[in-house]
């Protein structure tokens, strides 16, 4: 608390009242409703609890989401795949039967190959022989409208429930069945038939083959089928949560639609262009954009028939089990944060009812009113903090009386440090006329000194913190010197400066501290003449300044020390060239130091290039 009444020098009572108001004191006192302890403990409880349960929701509903959405694609495409299995299934059983009926000589080939000129008998016979078989093979196929038989002159066989295609070769598929090979079955589109019973029409797609004999094709066979296989197999394939759509790959056209009554339609051409830029071969998945609603679509091509089946989900029916969950999990996790802040809320009112006792005493000491206390009994850093300001209330008295008097003695030295104060100028007058008494004398040694003493006087007595190359070696030659009557020629030394580098700038003393040190640690308990070498150059971007002695040198760990200011060097220091040099210029410069012990020792500054016109950047 002293410093802080030094510090802000305080001068009265009145002085302590007016620091206690501007802040300079430890506790803010002017709590209101929007920025005491309580609210702030609950603001920042409740960020805590929001922050860290948003993190954890977003990162479940994240994975948990996209797990869903795998898990409901692998559900859709696993279900879209059976059914196509099963409708291929179906398909290729009925096209068995085609095959067979195509190739059967006993009950086909023979009558479709026979003499056209039959008489009633023979045609009565044929057509019974021929519809035996194909009863046989009609079986328990519930999915066969019917099977029929016919030659090229237009006569015909039938058994089923829709009636036969009299008008057979006025059909747009019959020359595509007539010129088949005969091993692939020729797929035909769903059309509209007669039914036999009822006289209305059904809607069929069929399978048909060509009947060859002899290289040579004798007529055809087709097996219709109900087209309602593709409601009994595709209409709960996706469990009423989407649409199933069948695709003919040759002509775009849609044979299916799971969600329509009408079939044999186109969709809107914008919605399936979409889905059919997403197709690829084989089966998989995509997500797109269908009007303003996100789908799933997922596709399965059947070679049998190329076609393709599409399903196609909204993804807001695919994850609406997940929504639930996710609603469920934001519910909890609202009553939580709930219950978080009801719990914090009481917390905060019990933890901060003697700090409100306390903030009610300072109030006090606010309004000038030293002579307070208050009783607070908790073990707690509250009570601890209760204590500790009865002990500065008391402290306060004690140093409100003892700052007077300090400030009445401190004016007192003041005034003697003025009245003791030399200037300057009258020491750099008096050293020019010890200058003159000497060159009056002829005594040239204190002439000597004098004229170096007034060129360190002269560089040490400017305000500028940073000098020229050039004024830092007049400085540090005067100061050698002055050195060379000190040491009675103990050293001799050697500048050597390169001539572009005298206009940059460094800061002021620079070298004095690094060359007193080796004359001091190097040369000085020499026992033969030291040597001591200055040398500055240019080395790209940098400036350095070398200083090299012939002295006792050093070994490694001292070296380290003096690097780690462990050992304090003569006058101000080579830690503290480091140190300014740091301040300066960064970590990237400083000061680097090589010895060998009795044999010498080198010290290199490095600093940067700065010309007068830069300097204002480093002061």
């Amino acid at each position: 608390m002293k410093k802080y009444l030094t510090s802000c020098k305080i001068n009265s009572a009145l002085q302590f009242h007016q620091y206690w108001q501007n802040g300079c004191g430890d506790v803010q006192v002017n709590f209101s409703f929007l920025y005491s302890v309580k609210y702030k403990y609950l603001f920042t409880t409740l960020v805590l609890i929001f922050f860290f349960a948003f993190i954890v929701i977003y990162l479940w509903y994240s994975g948990a989401s996209s797990y869903a959405e795998k898990s409901a694609v692998t559900f859709v495409s696993g279900a879209l795949k059976t059914s196509n299995d099963n409708f291929e299934i179906a398909l290729k059983d009925i096209n068995q039967i085609v095959s067979y009926a195509a190739v059967n000589e006993e009950n086909v080939i023979s009558v479709l190959s026979g003499s056209q000129e039959k008489s009633s008998r023979d045609i009565l016979a044929d057509n019974r022989k021929i519809e035996t078989y194909l009863l046989s093979l009609f079986g328990f196929h519930y999915y066969l409208s019917q099977i029929m038989v016919a030659d090229l002159e237009g006569r015909y066989y039938n058994v089923g429930i829709t009636l036969p295609y009299t008008d057979l070769k006025e059909q747009s598929w019959y020359n595509d069945v007539l010129n088949s090979d005969g091993d692939k079955p020729t797929i035909i589109l769903p059309h509209y038939v007669n039914d036999n019973y009822t006289s209305t029409r059904s809607l069929v797609f069929s399978i048909a083959k060509p009947v060859i004999s002899n290289f040579r094709v004798i007529g055809i066979i087709i097996a219709d089928i109900k087209f309602s296989i593709f409601d009994d197999i595709f209409s709960s394939s996706l469990e009423n949560s989407g649409t199933v759509l069948m695709v003919d790959n040759l002509t775009g056209k849609v044979i299916y639609r799971s969600d329509s009554q009408n079939t044999g339609f186109s969709p809107d051409e914008r919605d399936l262009q979409i889905i059919a830029n997403g197709l690829g071969p084989g089966s998989g998945n995509f997500s797109t954009v269908i009007g303003q609603e996100s789908v799933l679509v997922v596709y399965n091509h059947l070679a049998f028939t190329n076609w393709t089946t599409i399903g196609i989900i909204p993804k807001d029916s695919l994850m609406s089990n997940f929504n639930k969950t996710r609603n469920t999990a934001l519910l909890v996790s609202l009553l939580f944060c709930i219950l978080v802040m009801t719990m914090s809320f009481l917390t905060s009112s019990l933890l901060t009812r003697n700090l409100l006792k306390l903030n009610k005493a300072m109030k006090n000491i606010d309004r000038d009113n030293l002579d307070i206390s208050i009783n607070i009994d908790t073990k707690d850093e509250i009570g601890q903090l209760y204590r500790q300001f009865n002990s500065m209330v008391l402290r306060i008295k004690s140093l409100i009386a003892d700052i007077k008097k300090t400030e009445n003695e401190k004016r007192k030295s003041e005034i003697k440090a003025l009245q003791a104060q030399i200037n300057p100028h009258f020491l750099y007058n008096t050293l020019n006329t010890i200058k003159f008494l000497a060159v009056m004398q002829r005594a040239e040694n204190i002439k000597n000194v004098s004229e170096s003493l007034l060129s360190l006087l002269f560089i040490t007595m400017s305000e500028k913190s940073f000098i020229t190359v050039e004024d830092e070696i007049k400085y540090i030659t005067s100061y050698l010197n002055i050195q060379k009557y000190k040491y009675s020629g103990k050293f001799i030394y050697n500048v050597s400066v390169e001539e572009d580098t005298c206009k940059y700038m460094l800061p002021k003393l620079l070298l004095q501290p690094i060359v007193e040190n080796s004359l001091i640690h190097g040369i000085a308990p020499l026992n033969s003449q030291g040597i001591i070498s200055i040398r500055i150059y240019r080395d790209e971007n940098m400036l350095k300044l070398l200083v090299r002695d012939n002295g006792c040198g050093m070994d490694e760990e001292k070296i380290r020390l003096i690097l780690d200011n462990k050992i304090q060097s003569a006058g101000i220091g080579i830690y503290n060239v480091i140190s300014r040099i740091k301040l300066y210029f960064g970590e990237e410069y400083g000061v680097t130091i090589q010895s060998e012990p009795f044999v010498n020792t080198t010290l290199e500054i490095a600093i940067p290039l700065i010309s007068e016109d830069k300097v204002d950047k480093y002061v």
